[in-house]
């Protein structure tokens, strides 16, 4: 999965390189048919690092389908798909949803799936779905970017006593993961 990982990293910096000076909207997508203006080498070479990434993909979703064959409370290959569809994007989060729900079918305590999933809730918009799952992870344990997540669900759903709490609570724990300066920005000014 590193290998994967590494694989599509290279794939995004060398696609935002070449494509640095195309038109896009304003959600940041390059408008239709501009690639095709690409010179001839750059599209060569994207298209064979985008047939390399889903070459690995393949292998990778290969292993994954056979441990779950062998035994169907893998766990960790359920995740393992879950996050192979993250790495995908956005076009591909339903699908890591799917994935997700099925690993904690299987472990209903895997905390990091809980945090995935309610996390995929809040971006796709299901912020009742994202707080009832983030609220069985924060019962489960006590973790910075648990409350955090659990706060913007609260955020959106316009709890801003719940969210402030969660808010505060993701702050005092601390984390690398868990954005300081935005926490502080949402539980002082936007609450």
């Amino acid at each position: 999965m590193q290998n994967y990982k590494r694989v599509q990293a290279d794939y995004s910096r060398y696609y935002r390189q070449v494509t640095a000076n195309l038109q896009r909207d304003n959600a940041g997508n390059i408008l239709g048919g501009q690639e095709a203006f690409l010179p001839p080498e750059s599209q060569r070479q994207l298209r064979a690092q985008r047939e390399r990434v889903r070459d690995l993909e393949g292998k990778i979703r290969k292993e994954f389908d056979y441990a779950l064959r062998t035994d169907p409370r893998n766990y960790s290959a359920a995740y393992g798909h879950a996050q192979l569809r993250f790495l995908g994007g956005e076009d591909r989060l339903e699908e890591a949803v799917e994935w997700l729900v099925k690993t904690v079918r299987i472990h209903p305590g895997h905390i990091d799936a809980l945090n995935d999933l309610g996390a995929a809730y809040i971006r796709l918009g299901k912020y009742r779905d994202a707080a009832r799952v983030l609220r069985d992870a924060t019962n489960r344990e006590e973790r910075a970017d648990l409350h955090y997540n659990l706060g913007l669900a609260l955020f959106f759903l316009n709890d801003q006593p719940g969210a402030r709490m969660h808010f505060s609570r993701a702050l005092n724990k601390g984390s690398p993961g868990v954005r300081t300066g935005e926490v502080y920005y949402l539980s002082l000014i936007h609450i």
